[in-house]
C-alpha cells in the first residue's frame, strides 16, 4: 500500500482545484481518419478528411497525399449540420506498392467574417502497405462454447461456486497487481516532442512531409505548455503571443521563429529542405523544448 500512496496523493491533489468548462470547437477544422493504419499488400488505405465550418466560414476542399501513392475519391457525405457546425466528410483509397509513408494533408486557409483567417494544417498518419495486422495472442482457434441443456441442479451450483471463486482469484490478482505494478503516467510535452519527431525522421526523408511534421510537433508542445491554441494561429500570431507573455528570451524567440517560418515556407513555397536545413532547424526546436520543459528535481523524481 506505500507505493500507492503517491499515486493517490496525486491523484487526489489533481482534483482539487477547480473544473475548467470545456473549450468551444473551433470555427473552422480539419479531420484526418484512417481505416486502419496497417494493411495487407495490395490492400489500399482508407482515409476520411472530415472538414468543420461554422457559418460565415469559409473552407477550401482538400485532399490526402502520400509520396508514391495513388489516390481516388470514394465518396462525400454531406455537408450536414451538426450542432452550429457544417460537417462534411471525404472518403479517398491511396494505393501503392508495398512500404511506410507518410499520409499529409495539405495545408488550407480559412477565411471567416470581417476579414478573419485561419491556417489549418492537419498532422500527418504514418501508414504502412505490406503487413498483415497481428492477431491478438490466445484468440486463434477459438471456438464458440454451446451451453449444455437441462443442466441438473448439483452442476449448476458447482458451476456457480467455481464462477464465485474465479471472480475471486481475479479480484486478489488485480490487487497484487496494483500493489506491484506501478501507474503509468501520460508522456510529459516535452518528452512527447522529442519522441515524436525523432519518429518523423526516422519514417521519411521527404522534406515537405518532414516540414508538416516539425510544424505540428512544434505547435503540438506549444500549446501544451501554454494553454494558447498555437495549432489553430499563423505563425505571425504565435511569435506575438511569445513575445507578449515573455516566455522566451532575446536568444530563444528568434529560434522559435526560426523553426515555425522555415517549416511555413518549405510547406507553401517549397523553399529549403535537405538534411543540413533540417538538422538546424531541430537545433533550435530543441533549445525551445528544453528551455519550456519542466525541471525534474530530486523531490519530482521522489514523488
Amino acid at each position: 500500500m506505500k507505493r500507492l500512496a503517491p499515486v493517490v496523493a496525486l491523484l487526489v491533489g489533481c482534483g482539487s482545484g477547480p473544473v475548467l468548462p470545456p473549450l468551444s470547437p473551433p470555427p473552422v477544422d480539419v479531420e484526418v481518419r484512417v481505416a486502419h493504419t496497417v494493411v495487407a499488400s495490395g490492400e489500399p488505405i482508407v482515409v476520411e478528411v472530415t472538414r468543420w465550418t461554422a457559418s460565415d466560414w469559409m473552407l477550401p476542399p482538400t485532399a490526402p497525399l502520400a509520396e508514391s501513392l495513388e489516390g481516388r475519391l470514394l465518396s462525400e457525405d454531406g455537408p450536414a449540420l451538426v450542432g452550429d457546425r457544417t460537417r462534411t466528410v471525404t472518403t479517398y483509397e491511396l494505393s501503392g506498392a508495398d512500404g511506410s509513408y507518410v499520409v499529409v494533408v495539405p495545408p488550407v486557409e480559412a477565411r471567416g467574417p470581417a476579414d478573419q483567417t485561419r491556417q489549418i494544417e492537419p498532422p500527418p498518419v504514418f501508414v504502412d502497405i505490406g503487413r498483415t495486422p497481428p492477431v491478438l495472442d490466445g484468440l486463434v482457434g477459438v471456438e464458440a462454447v454451446t451451453e449444455p441443456e437441462g443442466l441438473p441442479t448439483t452442476a449448476l451450483v458447482v458451476a456457480g461456486g467455481i464462477a464465485t471463486l474465479g471472480f475471486g482469484l481475479l479480484i486478489a490478482a488485480l490487487v497484487f497487481v496494483a500493489r506491484e505494478k506501478p501507474v503509468e503516467l501520460p508522456r510529459r510535452a516535452d518528452v512527447a516532442a522529442r519522441e515524436d519527431w525523432a519518429a518523423a525522421r526516422t519514417a521519411t526523408t521527404d522534406d515537405h512531409a518532414l516540414a508538416l511534421a516539425l510544424s505540428q510537433v512544434f505547435r503540438r508542445f506549444l500549446q501544451a505548455v501554454t494553454g494558447y491554441p498555437m495549432l489553430t494561429r499563423t505563425t505571425r500570431e504565435i511569435v506575438r503571443y511569445l513575445e507578449q507573455q515573455e516566455l522566451l528570451d532575446d536568444t530563444l524567440r528568434p529560434r522559435a521563429r526560426r523553426v515555425l517560418d522555415a517549416t511555413d515556407r518549405l510547406k507553401f513555397a517549397r523553399e529549403g529542405g535537405g538534411s543540413d536545413f533540417f538538422d538546424a532547424l531541430e537545433a533550435d526546436f530543441l533549445a525551445v523544448v528544453d528551455a519550456l520543459s519542466v525541471p525534474t528535481g530530486p523531490e519530482q523524481a521522489d514523488a
